[in-house]
């Protein structure tokens, strides 16, 4: 009976503490479970976000999708590792617990959003975004930029857009100019990342009565030099007189340099002696040429007597026409002769060179003409007259530390090159014929 009353005792206490362990247990998983559910959660779009600079994305619709928890969420904020990264927001939020504002991307870069949500009862959360900031929306978009059209004639600017699809997902044009009356109209353009970031760019398009564009006429197979002929043409329905229109090249000094022929490869209209720049009329405008005295970029402008704003401008890079012609020189040079060679035989494989690989310039029955599309340096069009030719000598005999000059012959404005060579004259005259360069048939560029 003792026995009995030991087991049954036995068995209520070790009943007992296994209730108070379950309770416990219990009582801790409910906490836990309670703490984890009552912990805000923020739901985002992505956690790496990619956007182009200048740009920017809206927190509600671009950047979060919900924040929500057991308790009211009572405030959320978004912060930026960097002052790079312009961070706008309201304090009010909506039915998602979202707040209104806009994050704007300054900087090409590598940055961190944070995004914090905190409850009543002081619980919070923080997310993490990482944002690399790339080149600005607007380097992959084609045609975005000023207009100008003539009164009365519409610019179709959607069809003039196009933007790599890679990095840009749509793009907005807003505004529109009034075509049938003289004046200047914006035009935004809304652009829109893969990510759904926005750029702005504000654009102009201007009516007028007359429209002008400037276009280089030369060959684009030649280089275009400073001391070298540049050919422009003006496109425009403007029917003005030559003597009130001009070009001028305000960087760095270009001038015109008058033609010996008028160029035949352009059907002229009129031309005018009278100014400088040269101007002449051609269909649907006017040509003309200058020449830059210095390398580098040029702008070159169009512009009206007694009017202050230019009519239009073109940039033109131009090369430098010294340093070209002087490795020119040195690369002939070093093909064309040898160490072992003699100075005499040196100067004789040059003007062999010469004459197997240079042309009389353009002409016709022995009258020199000019033509636009073949206008460049001697030596990459490879053409020139006996002047031209006796310079190239002399210019060899002088990397050869030779004396030498150009020589008039005396006759039909025939010239060659002198060089003294161990102490004796010898005359080098490139035999180069003007039926070399006779024109046969003229393809007109206008």
């Amino acid at each position: 009976m003792v026995g009995f009353r030991k087991k049954f005792f036995l068995k209520i206490i070790m009943g007992t503490f296994f209730i108070i362990f379950l309770a416990l247990g219990m009582g801790i998983m409910t906490s836990t479970v309670e703490a984890a559910a009552k912990k805000p959660s923020i739901q985002v779009k992505t956690t790496k976000l990619s956007v182009g600079e200048s740009s920017s994305i809206s927190i509600q619709g671009d950047l979060l999708i919900k924040i929500k928890g057991s308790d009211p969420i009572k405030k959320v904020t978004v912060k930026s590792s960097s002052p790079k990264i312009k961070v706008t927001q309201g304090k009010k939020l909506n039915r998602r617990n979202l707040p209104r504002g806009t994050i704007k991307f300054k900087k090409q870069g590598t940055y961190k959003l944070y995004i914090t949500a905190l409850d009543d009862k002081s619980r919070k959360t923080t997310k993490k975004i990482t944002v690399t900031v790339g080149k600005k929306l607007s380097s992959y978009v084609k045609g975005i930029k000023n207009y100008e059209t003539e009164k009365g004639k519409n610019i179709s600017i959607k069809n003039k857009i196009s933007y790599n699809k890679k990095y840009v997902k749509s793009v907005q044009i807003i505004g529109k100019p009034n075509y049938k009356k003289i004046g200047s109209y914006g035009v935004k353009f809304k652009l829109k990342g893969i990510s759904g970031d926005i750029q702005w760019v504000y654009r102009k398009v201007k009516v007028v009565k007359y429209t002008y564009e400037i276009s280089v006429l030369n060959n684009p197979k030649y280089n275009l030099y400073n001391k070298t002929h540049i050919w422009f043409y003006i496109k425009t329905k403007d029917p003005d007189q030559l003597d009130n229109l001009y070009l001028d090249c305000p960087d760095n000094g270009g001038h015109n340099v008058r033609l010996a022929a008028e160029p035949v490869d352009v059907h002229i209209i009129k031309r005018d002696d009278n100014i400088v720049p040269e101007l002449m009329r051609v269909k649907g405008g006017y040509i003309g040429n200058l020449q830059f005295n210095k390398p580098g970029m040029n702008r070159i402008r169009l512009r009206k007597m007694g009017e202050s704003a230019a009519l239009c401008e073109k940039k033109v890079q131009v090369k430098d026409y010294d340093a070209a012609q002087n490795n020119w020189f040195n690369k002939v040079i070093s093909e064309e002769t040898g160490k072992s060679m003699t100075q005499k035989e040196k100067m004789y494989s040059l003007i062999r060179y010469v004459e197997r690989n240079f042309k009389y310039d353009f002409n016709d029955g022995g009258k020199v003409v000019a033509l636009v599309g073949e206008s460049g340096a001697f030596f990459e069009n490879y053409r020139g007259t006996c002047i031209t030719f006796a310079q190239i000598m002399r210019k060899f005999a002088d990397k050869l530390g030779l004396e030498s000059r150009v020589q008039y012959a005396g006759y039909a404005e025939h010239y060659y090159a002198v060089v003294k060579i161990d102490g004796k004259e010898e005359i080098y005259d490139a035999m180069i014929f003007s039926s070399s360069g006779r024109i046969k048939n003229i393809k007109y560029i206008l």
